[in-house]
C-alpha cells in the first residue's frame, strides 16, 4: 500500500465520521506519508488535531515538524503560519463552548492563558456580572495578566458602573481607581477631539494608521488620558510624526512620536 492510498483510506474513515480511525492509520504511517508528500502530511496532521480539538498535541507536532530539515519553501512558509494557526484555531474551539457561571469562573483566574481569559471578560458584556466582580477585581491586581485583559476587565467593570475602589496594576505601577467614575479609553474629550482630526487628514492612509495608533495608545494608559505630558496638541503631534514614520520607512517620528512608540511597545498586543 503506497502514501496515495493511505491517504484515501484516512479521507474515507473521515468522510464516514470515524476520527479515530483515521488518526490511528495517519499516525501509524505519518513517516512514510511524510516522504511521499511533505504538506499535505502536515496539512491533515492539523486537520485531524483540530477536529479532535487536540491542541496541546498540535503544538507539540508543531515543534516535530519544526525540527525536520529543509524540504521546500513552500513546506518552509506553512510551518511559519503553523503557530497562529494552532492558536486561531484553539481560540476559535474554546469560543464555541457555551460555558455556564460556574465555568467561567473557573477560568476567570489569572492561571487562565491571557488569550483566552480576554475572550471569557468580553463574553460578560451583555449580562449581570455580578457573580463575576470579585474574580475580576482580581484579575486586574495579578502580575501574569496581559496588560490588555486588564484594560478590557477594567472597561467592563466601568461600563456596568461597579461603585469601589479597586487595586489596579498596570505597565509597572499600582494605583487606585473607581470603575464608575472613571469613563471609557475611547470616547473622552481627549480621544474624540484627536480621532476627529485624524478621520480629516487630507492623506487617507495616514489618518487610518494614526486612528488605529490613537487606540493602541489609549488602551495602554488606560485609565489615565490617552495625553503625553504636554498636552492634547502635542499629543496630536506625535501621532500624527508615529503614522508618518510607519507608512513612510526611513522617515524618522520625532520627539513625541518617539514617546508614544516607546509608550505602546511597552505592551505588545496579544496574538489572537
Amino acid at each position: 500500500m503506497n502514501a496515495n492510498d493511505i491517504f484515501a483510506l484516512i479521507s474515507q474513515d473521515l468522510a464516514r465520521g470515524d476520527l479515530a480511525a483515521s488518526k490511528e492509520k495517519f499516525f501509524a504511517n505519518r513517516t512514510i506519508l511524510y516522504e511521499a508528500n511533505p504538506l499535505l502530511t502536515m496539512k491533515t496532521n492539523f486537520e485531524l488535531r483540530f477536529i479532535a480539538e487536540e491542541f496541546e498535541e498540535a503544538y507539540q507536532d508543531n515543534e516535530f515538524f519544526q525540527a525536520l530539515p529543509y524540504v521546500s519553501q513552500e513546506v518552509e512558509e506553512y510551518l511559519r503560519e503553523l503557530p497562529r494557526l494552532i492558536r486561531a484555531n484553539e481560540l476559535a474551539s474554546f469560543q464555541k463552548k457555551p460555558r455556564d457561571e460556574e465555568a467561567n469562573l473557573k477560568l476567570l483566574v489569572p492561571s487562565t492563558k491571557s488569550e483566552e481569559l480576554l475572550l471569557v471578560v468580553t463574553s460578560l458584556g451583555e449580562g449581570d456580572i455580578t457573580p463575576y466582580v470579585p474574580a475580576l477585581v482580581n484579575l486586574l491586581f495579578a502580575p501574569d495578566v496581559h496588560d490588555d485583559v486588564k484594560s478590557f476587565t477594567l472597561m467592563l467593570l466601568s461600563a456596568k458602573g461597579i461603585d469601589q475602589m479597586i487595586t489596579l496594576r498596570k505597565r509597572g505601577e499600582c494605583f487606585q481607581v473607581n470603575p464608575a467614575k472613571i469613563g471609557q479609553p475611547f470616547g473622552n474629550a481627549d480621544y474624540d477631539a484627536m480621532k476627529e482630526r485624524l478621520a480629516k487628514e487630507k492623506d487617507t492612509s495616514l489618518g487610518e494608521i494614526g486612528q488605529q495608533l490613537l487606540d493602541q495608545f489609549a488602551l495602554t494608559l488606560y485609565p489615565r488620558r490617552p495625553l503625553l505630558e504636554e498636552g492634547l496638541e502635542t499629543t496630536y503631534q506625535g501621532i500624527r510624526e508615529l503614522a508618518e514614520s510607519y507608512l513612510r520607512p526611513g522617515k524618522e517620528a520625532g520627539k513625541y512620536g518617539q514617546q508614544i512608540e516607546d509608550i505602546i511597545s511597552e505592551v505588545p498586543p496579544l496574538e489572537m
